[in-house]
């Protein structure tokens, strides 16, 4: 959607009206000038139309869809009593650092007014250009990021000085019910604010039931999860949501050149001959200048996606992984845990059946130990299956049971888990939290997964949570009786295990927790609709 940006965009509009009425009305009608006024006005009208307009024709396409509501003037009144209840994000009158008096005066109180939250249009989320004191002819001008900006979070605007200390804006006195002066307002005009009327919500969204807080990250996964729902569930798919979720993109193009990294205040920038990737300042980059990349590539290591359906899937990525009930049928207790390290294959001899028996080591309780290699055997011998020991077999065309001699010594039962259980058919995304964008959706939106990972496949999320660093300056010179810095260490206490003495139910006193030799049987239940 192509709009005007630039002010004044319609001042022509009054001047083409007055020229559309004829010679008489713009040489020779004595209140040409009050008419062509009126038509300045009815011309700016019409400018917001035509962006109501463009606005509708975008909604019809979902990558089109506005994400804001753009008004072309919208008169902001501030009062001076709103200024007075905000002082700063403590929400105190002023801040003293130290001792009193030991840093100087208090903190100046922020110049800091609420945003407007219209009745009509909603709430006013971004002002991009500029606020002028009148329409026509302005006399006095705030730029945003030099005069004010908008602090979201807070919905808040922030003056770098008072706009009520001006003297171009127009102003007026509030009265009480005694006919008393009990505050002041002011009017300023914002051009082309955009107000959030849940545009991407109510054009697109609904039908897929996911509403958050509109932006562009917020139209990026809709659209993520409607490719999903269109195109079928893939990779590109999958990483263009994860980008919208955690503010962390994925090369675009088929083939892309680095050309810059650059690291900025509150942002670090990967910029291609293609496209400007953002990422947070804990990101860190792992491409280099020079480097060709390629379309769903990771620039830094924030995001993680490991497909091991793939070739040579990259397995160092996962410490271990846990399958429960949910991925091994039978009546296990617990998970059974495989770990990603090399174990030593152990021969077991032969079972009644004449079948080589081997085992390796796995975590967990040992009847859940017994029970897989148990399970995997009866399976096994099911007609056209092969044994654990048969499968390891490292002669070419074996026709007797393999012997300790024809058997590998280590085996990777991460590896194994995998490749037998999973059948391939996993995914891993492993997130560094330190990474993650502030302004982006985050980690809450990683619920929307489970409605387009396919029935067959498992996504499995690896949450990498960095701890806090603290610094402490040791370049301070101490002296005989204080050191130049001072630290102490504090303890965590972790959780604490309970004890509770029980008694059988003929020996407790009253009052005593007891119990009666009773057996309780646990059944799990499952239905199948046909």
């Amino acid at each position: 959607m192509t709009v005007p940006t630039t002010y004044p965009v319609a001042e022509q509009y009054g001047q083409q009206l007055l020229n559309a009425l004829g010679s008489f009305w713009s040489h020779y009608f004595s209140d040409r000038d009050k008419l062509y006024t009126h038509l300045l006005s009815v011309g700016h009208r019409q400018a917001q139309a035509y962006l109501d307009y463009l606005e509708a024709v975008a909604t019809i396409s979902r990558y089109d869809v506005p994400v804001f509501h753009a008004e072309d003037w919208y008169l902001l009144t501030l009062r001076q009593s709103d200024r007075d209840l905000i002082y700063n994000i403590y929400g105190q009158e002023s801040l003293v650092y130290g001792a009193a008096g030991s840093y100087g005066d208090p903190q100046t109180r922020e110049i800091l007014f609420p945003l407007p939250n219209d009745s009509f249009l909603g709430q006013l989320k971004e002002i991009p250009y500029t606020i002028y004191n009148r329409v026509l002819y302005p006399s006095k001008t705030w730029t945003a990021g030099i005069d004010f900006d908008i602090d979201e979070e807070r919905n808040l605007i922030r003056f770098k000085e008072d706009p009520f200390t001006s003297g171009y804006v127009a102003r007026r006195d509030i009265y009480d019910d005694d006919g008393a002066i009990s505050d002041q307002e002011i009017g300023l005009w914002v051009y082309r604010g955009q107000w959030d009327v849940n545009y991407i919500y109510y054009h697109w969204a609904f039908a897929i039931n996911m509403q958050i807080q509109s932006s562009q990250y917020y139209k990026d996964l809709m659209n993520a999860i409607w490719d999903a729902y269109a195109f079928g569930s893939n990779l590109a798919s999958m990483q263009s949501a994860i980008a919208a979720m955690l503010g962390v993109p994925f090369v675009l193009e088929p083939v892309e050149v680095v050309e810059d990294i650059v690291t900025e205040t509150d942002r670090k920038l990967v910029i291609t001959d293609k496209h400007v990737y953002e990422f947070s300042t804990a990101s860190n980059i792992i491409v280099s200048i020079g480097d060709t990349v390629y379309a769903g590539q990771e620039l830094s290591d924030a995001v993680t996606v490991v497909e091991f359906s793939g070739n040579a899937p990259d397995y160092s990525q996962l410490p271990a992984i846990s399958l429960n009930n949910r991925y091994l049928s039978g009546g296990y207790y617990s998970e059974l845990t495989f770990e990603n390290t090399d174990v030593s294959v152990e021969y077991q001899g032969v079972d009644n059946d004449g079948k080589a028996v081997v085992t390796f080591r796995i975590q967990g309780f040992p009847g859940d130990v017994d029970l897989f290699f148990d399970k995997a055997m009866e399976v096994a011998k099911q007609a056209g299956k092969k044994t654990l020991a048969e499968l390891l077999d490292l002669r070419d065309n074996p026709s007797t049971q393999p012997l300790p001699a024809n058997l590998p010594s280590q085996i990777n039962p991460l590896e194994f888990a995998i490749d037998q259980i999973m059948r391939n058919n996993l995914w891993l995304l492993k997130i560094r939290t330190s990474a993650i964008r502030d302004d982006a959706p985050g980690m809450t939106e990683l619920r929307h997964f489970r409605r387009i990972v396919p029935p067959h496949t498992s996504l499995l999320i690896f949450v990498e949570i960095s701890p806090g660093a603290d610094t402490m300056d040791l370049s301070a010179v101490g002296d005989a009786e204080s050191p130049g810095a001072d630290d102490e260490a504090e303890r965590f206490y972790g959780a604490v295990p309970t004890a509770e003495e029980l008694y059988e139910h003929s020996e407790a006193s009253p009052g005593d927790p007891e119990y009666q030799d009773v057996v309780v049987n646990v059944f799990k239940v499952s239905e199948v609709c046909r």
